[in-house]
């Protein structure tokens, strides 16, 4: 149903109801502006403002009108949808502020976590790099020992027996 629509009926319903009204409705609602709509409606409308100018009037003294009521309604119209306009925006910049603000968190967490994947992997290079150097002097120890050994064994071996050690030909 369309605002003029509504407003004249608004218009019948309160002359059939008013006895004191004049004989044509133009006449009723110059004498009683305030009619159409009540005190805090009234006021409302005197307040709402687009770019620092009334809709309805210029200043509060002047009266409301039946014309001035039907201009009205597609400006408040507007205002309703620019609020709500404004609110979705609003909604909108909260919402996208809200996936920045996880997706930042997510990175955040991401490069935690590559950073500990790091030192993980840089701590199990330095133990296989330590094992490995341990293993290694362990080996050359055993072979120093083994070294060892063998020139006891061969001095032994010498001290034994002097001529075998002698004609036994030397290693290259």
């Amino acid at each position: 149903m369309r605002a003029n629509d509504i407003l004249s009926m608004v218009l019948v319903t309160k002359l059939l109801l008013n006895r004191d009204a004049s004989s044509t409705p133009t006449n009723y609602l110059l004498s009683n502006p305030h009619s159409l709509i009540d005190d805090d409606k009234n006021d409302e409308i005197q307040a709402l403002r687009v770019g620092d100018e009334s809709d309805i009037q210029e200043e509060r003294g002047q009266t409301l009108t039946f014309d001035s009521v039907l201009k009205h309604i597609p400006w408040t119209n507007a205002h309703e949808a620019a609020r709500a306009a404004e609110a979705a925006r609003v909604a909108e910049a909260a919402r996208v502020a809200e996936a920045a603000r996880v997706a930042e968190a997510a990175r955040v967490a991401r490069d935690a976590e590559a950073a500990r994947v790091a030192a993980a992997a840089r701590d199990a290079e330095a133990a296989r790099v330590s094992e490995a150097a341990r293993v290694a002097e362990g080996a050359r120890v055993a072979e120093a020992a083994e070294i060892a050994e063998a020139v006891r064994v061969a001095k032994a071996t010498k001290d034994a027996d002097p001529l075998h050690f002698a004609l036994a030909p030397e290693p290259d």
